[in-house]
């Protein structure tokens, strides 16, 4: 809500008035709105225009589960993760882009509130659409922990996921971080227990 004797800035008006937009003509709606959990999918149908956000689904493949990101409006699928100060990690994914065109980028960024700052990232590129591809990158702390602020103060840092590229689809087996000491830091990096500790956000 808005303070007293404020104004919405103009952004949060456009995103109220576009999905009030959105609805049925009527009394019944007008009154009840449109129903629990109806949202996206009368935003999927109705979106005037056509600039959807990405889609994160789990795929079971057999015995396999792997996460198939189609890309939209830019949306991450983050993870808190306990890196240390200063320390090299190595990244580790397995991915396939079905239609040869998906990305996947990593970042490592310092959150702060709703806003990620100071980032380092890495990008991953399907070399042969529809083939399961193996990849590692280095991707280093140094510099997220350029506060003075006491341990319990600090910043959380997040790891995202997302694919720059709009319109394409990429798929990821698995992410694993490992620390200098070969732990992997990551929690459900095959996710095996579907999105269980991942999150999403959008700028």
């Amino acid at each position: 809500m808005a303070p007293a004797g404020k104004s919405r800035p103009p952004d949060q008006q456009r995103s109220w008035s576009s999905g009030l937009a959105l609805r049925d003509d009527g009394p019944a709606t007008a009154l009840f709105g449109i129903g629990l959990d109806n949202y996206p999918p009368i935003v999927l149908a109705r979106k005037p225009d056509e600039r959807f956000p990405s889609n994160f689904v789990v795929v079971q493949d057999g015995s396999c589960r792997f996460l198939l990101l189609h890309t939209g409006l830019p949306t991450y699928l983050e993870q808190k993760v306990p890196v240390q100060p200063d320390q090299p990690y190595r990244l580790f994914v397995a991915l396939r882009s079905p239609d040869g065109k998906g990305v996947l980028s990593v970042i490592l960024c310092k959150k702060i509130l709703l806003h990620s700052a100071n980032c380092r990232d890495t990008t991953f590129r399907s070399h042969i659409a529809g083939m399961w591809e193996d990849f590692c990158a280095k991707i280093s702390s140094a510099g997220l922990d350029q506060d003075a602020l006491p341990t319990w103060f600090k910043s959380p840092v997040d790891l995202g996921l997302f694919d720059p590229v709009p319109g394409s689809t990429v798929e990821i087996g698995h992410i694993r971080m490992l620390d200098p000491q070969a732990r992997d830091i990551i929690f459900n990096g095959d996710f095996s227990r579907r999105t269980e500790r991942w999150y999403f956000a959008d700028d």
